[in-house]
């Protein structure tokens, strides 16, 4: 097995137990935590637009 692919499997092993982990371990069941994620989103939609704003004009 090439170096490459060793570490694509590994990555991808990394990538399988985090999942796991962070599914075990979340603190909210995944239907309250996307309509906490929508609330926070819909609360802080303008603070969001005027900092993307900001950032594209110190890109320029």
């Amino acid at each position: 097995m090439n170096k490459t692919l060793k570490t694509a499997a590994v990555l991808g092993a990394g990538m399988i137990v985090g999942a796991a982990l962070g599914v075990l371990y979340a603190p909210y069941k995944g239907a309250k935590s996307r309509r906490r994620i929508a609330k926070w989103t819909t609360e802080n939609k303008d603070m969001l637009k005027a900092k993307l704003r900001q950032h594209d004009l110190t890109q320029n």
